[in-house]
């Protein structure tokens, strides 16, 4: 993805689309309802007008490709006629456009795909003889947009509450921020309750942590004898052969006030790997495999998903590092379920740099 092509307000506009068309589910349940009450079959019609109300407004046709048109049955492919309901049927085109958007659902672990998944699915099966009769169909369609609605409502909600607390979090980030830097450069600070960590550790058998990176950064590494976070190393003049991230992930980062923290994560298979090698930003991954021993340093934080979201929880206690769900991050990845997908981003952030020693396999 270019970093030229993101938006630095991607994230928030992101997160207004959920709220969107979170009211829109609404609306075709009341349409839904309506035909249920009063036994009418569906009017396709209606539906389309909705669909337009909805995927048409300006600011959602920035980021979500939207067509519906007639496409002739095979029968009728090749007599010259005007299409019509007779011998066409409608094909509806709603997926994701922009690379903003297209990024953002990775993180969001597909929300916005989604919802789009279930408007397509609701038009193509309304647009049949069979389910426009069928009154039990409409009513698993209600269901479904309940469920749908209250998981939405739920994610909303937590995204809220966490940007009323973003001011509290960014004045604690300064405060210890500003204590990490009074230590000593090269001495380590454990936590006092290290022992409590131990145990968590232990119990889930944690034997080492992961980061991602291009192999062209290997030789740098070695040559500065730690892994620095990439603010430390635009700070101080340090080259990266493959810079992690683009301008969106780094505007996220910055935002938390976590662009001087090293990221690492419970499993070999992260599942923004794939976006990454498909952006190119990484071309040859290479996964180091990190001492968990980090995970006792005064200052290590914990997420238990990826930090940059605006629903992730982060913290430096005992209680933030049990919140992981690590025995999901050890099973084979179901991205396709949204618990396996936040848990596989769980996230150790440890601030500034970690020394080479502690990277076990260089």
């Amino acid at each position: 993805m270019s970093e030229n092509a993101i938006s630095s307000d991607a994230h928030a506009e992101y997160i207004k689309t959920f709220e969107r068309l979170l009211g829109n589910v609404a609306e075709i349940k009341s349409l839904l309802l309506n035909y249920e009450e009063k036994d009418k079959h569906v009017n396709v019609s209606e539906l389309i007008g909705i669909y337009d109300d909805i995927f048409r407004d300006q600011a959602l046709g920035q980021h979500i490709d939207y067509e519906i048109k007639f496409v002739p049955k095979s029968t009728y492919a090749y007599i010259p006629a005007e299409l019509n309901d007779e011998n066409a049927y409608y094909h509806l085109t709603l997926k994701i456009a922009s690379p903003e958007f297209s990024w953002l659902n990775e993180l969001y672990a597909g929300r916005i795909e989604e919802l789009l998944q279930y408007f397509r699915f609701l038009f193509s099966t309304i647009d049949s003889v069979f389910v426009l009769r069928n009154k039990s169909k409409l009513a698993q369609f209600q269901t479904l947009t309940d469920e749908i609605a209250a998981d939405i409502a739920a994610f909303v909600e937590k995204v809220l509450e966490n940007d009323r607390n973003l001011t509290d979090f960014l004045k604690q980030q300064d405060i210890e921020i500003e204590l990490l830097r009074t230590q000593p450069k090269e001495t380590i600070i454990y936590k006092s309750d290290a022992e409590a960590f131990s145990v968590i550790i232990k119990k889930n058998g944690i034997y080492k942590l992961y980061h991602f990176t291009d192999s062209s950064n290997i030789d740098s590494i070695i040559k500065h004898g730690y892994l620095y976070s990439w603010k430390y190393c635009e700070d101080n003049g340090i080259m990266i052969p493959a810079p992690g991230g683009n301008l969106l992930s780094r505007d996220l980062d910055s935002r938390k006030k976590l662009e001087n923290y090293v990221r690492a994560s419970f499993c070999s298979k992260h599942p923004m790997l794939n976006r990454v090698i498909g952006d190119g930003v990484v071309k040859e991954p290479v996964f180091l495999e990190i001492d968990p021993e980090i995970i006792y340093w005064s200052g290590t934080k914990f997420s238990n998903m990826n930090a940059t979201r605006k629903d992730a929880v982060i913290g430096d206690s005992i209680a933030d590092f049990a919140r992981i769900n690590y025995a999901l991050t050890q099973r084979k990845p179901q991205f396709g379920n949204r618990t396996h997908y936040d848990a596989f981003q769980a996230e150790v952030l440890v601030f500034e740099k970690i020394p080479v020693a502690y990277i076990k396999n260089l």
